[in-house]
């Protein structure tokens, strides 16, 4: 029986059902237990080359197509590349590393990169220690995102952008932000990897912010009931608080938890729920850059206004080291797609060039790590500034406080989800972003 012969709702039903399969595998992966030789998720029709051939058989790049495209080979490229990723998840969470200093004992490699973050006064021997472990891992993610390409040529989507890209031309859009951004990041960021560490975590910053984010917290710090209303937001696990940048982090998982929560239960499932997630990693952006105003630093914190002024700089040096990261993830991405090889090459000129010095020739590929929604992680951070923008415009500077805000937020998720914007909008954000960095930082 051909593909969309059956009913919409038995086809979504299974599509939920490996997407559910999908997620325990993860969640299984993110604890020190013994890893599966097989995959989770399920052989379904939609991720068979017959499947593809239907879904492709659709109007062409309309949103349906577009949406199935992207769950389908999602589902796909995660059952058949199940052995190497479990292989790099070994890699970076199990395999021990005998270390002498600065403390004696064996460590993962993420237990080091941990430490490397979680501890200022011997930050330099705890990355250095790390920065020896990253060969495997390098290796892993080259040859994982060589078949990604792989299976998308055989599938018949053709180029990965197709499916995955939000943007008509994603690396365009990196390398301008890179290019604006040079000045800045030349004078204000050291070339050394544990100076950078130290930016990113904006440890200079002395204010007791919240370690976990309930949504009563959250409501206070929003500064409006109608977030809340009618909607379930599951919060999970706040970040670890290594650092004043962690507060950050936490409202960017609770804006893309809210989005999840506030999303559409009443109409078609697979096009109110983007694949790579652009909408809900763009709330998430947009909750995590309400720290970068001074007025609620000053309205919602209480802080005096040079205090503000002084907090605020100090994440807008965190934000440089961050829009930077993700644009060169954006290009490390591209260059992943030609395999090991070409990652261990031009992956490093591109890292030398965005930081202007190399602290491990295995360093590209790792860090900044790739995802399958990288291109996402990056295009939510300009748009996120545009939309921030327009909230501005029609709600004013505390549009948070504002319930038509909220309902006009809440009104987009129950559209079919955005999976591409234009470069209008994409403008709009970069040129959003560069401006509040030159005054901010000048």
């Amino acid at each position: 029986m051909p593909l969309f012969d059956l009913e919409p709702s038995d086809l979504e039903r299974r599509l939920r059902r490996a997407i559910y399969a999908e997620h325990c595998e993860r969640l299984a992966w993110r604890t020190d237990a013994s890893i599966s030789t097989d995959s989770m998720i399920p052989v379904e029709a939609f991720t068979t080359r017959d499947g593809f051939a239907s879904i492709l058989e659709l109007t062409p790049d309309g949103p349906l197509q577009r949406a199935w495209l992207g769950w389908a080979y999602r589902l796909s490229e995660a059952r058949v590349n199940h052995g190497i990723r479990s292989h790099l998840v070994r890699a970076w969470r199990l395999r021990p590393w005998a270390v002498e200093s600065p403390l004696p004992a064996q460590y993962s490699s993420r237990e080091l990169l941990l430490r490397a973050l979680a501890d200022p006064e011997r930050r330099e021997s705890w990355t250095a220690a790390w920065l020896g472990t990253l060969q495997e891992s390098q290796h892993a993610v080259g040859l994982l995102w060589e078949r990604r390409r792989e299976l998308a040529l055989r599938a018949g989507i053709g180029e990965l952008d197709r499916i995955e890209s939000p943007v008509a031309e994603p690396d365009l859009w990196a390398q301008r932000l890179l290019d604006q951004s040079a000045g800045l990041a030349s004078a204000l960021l050291p070339r050394q990897l544990s100076g950078l560490f130290s930016a990113a975590q904006a440890e200079n910053d002395h204010t007791a912010w919240p370690a976990q984010l309930s949504p009563r917290r959250l409501g206070e710090l929003l500064g409006s009931p109608a977030w809340f209303e009618g909607i379930d937001v599951r919060l999970g696990n706040s970040p670890q608080p290594l650092a004043p940048s962690s507060f950050l982090r936490g409202l960017a998982r609770l804006g893309a938890r809210w989005a999840d929560a506030a999303a559409a239960r009443d109409r078609s499932w697979v096009l109110t729920h983007d694949p790579y997630g652009l909408e809900r990693r763009t709330l998430g952006a947009l909750f995590a850059r309400l720290p970068l105003s001074g007025p609620w630093l000053t309205r919602v914190l209480g802080l005096d206004r040079y205090r503000a002024e002084q907090v605020r700089r100090m994440f807008l040096k965190s934000q440089l080291v961050h829009l930077r990261m993700a644009a060169l993830s954006v290009q490390l991405r591209r260059v992943a797609l030609g395999g090991p090889a070409q990652l261990r090459t031009l992956g490093l000129e591109r890292w030398e060039a965005c930081w202007g010095f190399i602290p491990a020739r295995t360093i590209a590929g790792v860090l900044p790590r790739l995802h399958r929604d990288t291109l996402q992680r990056f295009v939510s951070l300009l748009r996120a500034a545009s939309l921030e923008l327009q909230l501005v415009q029609e709600f004013d500077e505390d549009w948070y406080r504002n319930p038509r805000a909220v309902e006009f937020l809440r009104s987009q998720l129950l559209l079919p989800q955005v999976c591409v914007i234009d470069d209008e909008q994409t403008a709009a954000g970069l040129a959003r972003l560069m401006a509040e960095l030159e005054l901010g930082l000048a």
